[in-house]
């Protein structure tokens, strides 16, 4: 239930702040202008985008790990700390996520995952 939360306000805020930001910015300044990033800021969007990279096969095998919550957390650790790791971090989240991808892409590895189940639940209450 927990990662189904997880995964609703994820896409919401992602809808709802993809979808906003440039209506206020246009309302902000009166004309429809594009929206400028810096370098920081082009960082922070690309670490977010690979962290859900990673998130997405680890929710399709629809288990989680505690050492899995345990290196999530010493990653999230690890860019508060040490803001200035923020590009490796987010090296180390992008190979993690393609591991994860490339594991859960095994033929054998398809039982008991989202890909599994969900055709399943259509098809008994379709």
């Amino acid at each position: 239930m927990a990662l189904m939360n997880m995964v609703s306000s994820n896409i919401n805020q992602w809808m709802v702040l993809v979808a906003m930001l440039p209506i206020v910015f246009g309302a902000s300044r009166t004309e429809w202008t594009p929206i400028e990033f810096d370098e920081y800021q082009k960082n922070e969007i690309l670490l977010t985008l690979v962290q859900s990279v990673l998130w997405m096969p680890m929710l399709a095998k629809m288990r989680f790990l505690w050492y899995e919550a345990l290196a999530l957390f010493l990653l999230w650790l690890t860019q508060f700390v040490f803001s200035e790791l923020r590009e490796e971090v987010t090296g180390v989240y992008l190979v993690w996520g393609g591991a994860e991808a490339l594991k859960l892409a095994a033929p054998r590895r398809f039982r008991g995952t989202a890909f599994d189940i969900f055709p399943r639940l259509i098809v008994k209450h379709w």
